[in-house]
């Protein structure tokens, strides 16, 4: 459904998770312009926003909105890239409007549904996009992408983070 092109350059990923949000990754990369959002309902629930670059199609943010249903499902091994890379994501998903001299989003939002599910196996966090098996993953810091064998995005699986509760102070 998600259709994977290929990874793009990554320093790094965080994942963290509040009482409010269950998680949010970051993954940090070049951005040469505002959002793209994606945002995914589950078919028996949940609530994801997905965040790319429109230029390179890079995903760099996601977050968990409305958890969707848990699922009792592991994270197999699979082949990873051997650089750190964040997913790019096919711009298909969005409407675009083409003028002589440039190409730019005729909308920077796009609804979708999938099979989302998640599961926590082990100290781990799988947000399943697919019941799809991996067939091979891109990583970066402690974030990992997996794809299936026709390059649609499978799940994004991170160490469990712990919940940070805020800190309200009065003003």
């Amino acid at each position: 459904m998600f259709k994977v092109l290929n990874g793009v350059a990554c320093p790094g990923a965080t994942a963290s998770a509040d009482p409010w949000i269950p998680l949010t990754v970051s993954w940090a990369v070049s951005l040469r312009g505002g959002p793209l959002y994606l945002y995914v309902r589950g078919d028996d629930g949940g609530y994801v926003e997905l965040k790319v670059d429109p230029d390179s199609g890079a995903l760099y943010a996601l977050v968990i909105v409305d958890l969707p249903q848990h699922v009792d499902r592991s994270v197999k091994d699979a082949p990873t890239k051997p650089d750190p890379l964040s997913p790019v994501f096919d711009l298909g998903l969005w409407e675009w409007k083409n003028t002589p001299d440039y190409k730019e989003s005729a909308k920077r939002d796009t609804d979708a549904t999938s099979t989302l599910a998640y599961s926590t196996p082990g100290n781990l966090f799988a947000l399943w996009f697919s019941g799809s098996p991996v067939s091979s993953y891109l990583e970066c810091g402690a974030v990992r992408v997996g794809v299936s064998d026709v390059d649609e995005l499978v799940g994004i699986v991170v160490n469990r983070p712990p919940v940070i509760e805020p800190v309200l102070t009065r003003g």
